[in-house]
């Protein structure tokens, strides 16, 4: 699918690997709980960047972007949460930062084209 050469795409995905590979050094509470929602919301993206992608209607893929956005917050603000409890370590909420950030300016970006 053209959708998977994306970068928003693939920078989810390497945001999904990354998050996988953190997982095994967060207590099992927080594991199961915080870091899975994380990684299922981040599956979530991938859908909506395909659904994005593949309608051609402005409103919907608007739309789309928007629940991509917020879900992506969500995503952020449980990754702060894990790293304020001590369950990501600096370096490693550091790394992620750069990624969501790529992600963030990505889907901005993209929304404001549907936009125009």
């Amino acid at each position: 699918m053209i959708s998977e050469t994306l970068p928003i795409y693939k920078d989810v995905v390497t945001l999904i690997e990354t998050l996988i590979s953190y997982c095994a050094d967060i207590p099992r509470f927080a594991r199961f709980t915080l870091a899975q929602k994380v990684i299922n919301n981040c599956t979530d993206l991938l859908d909506l960047v395909q659904l994005t992608n593949s309608v051609p209607n402005r409103e919907k893929r608007t739309e789309y972007m928007e629940e991509f956005i917020c879900k992506f917050t969500t995503i952020k603000t449980i990754i702060r949460i894990l790293h304020e409890t001590n369950n990501l370590s600096h370096k490693q909420a550091g790394n992620i930062a750069l990624i969501t950030e790529s992600i963030g300016k990505q889907a901005t970006a993209w929304k404001k084209s549907f936009e125009q």
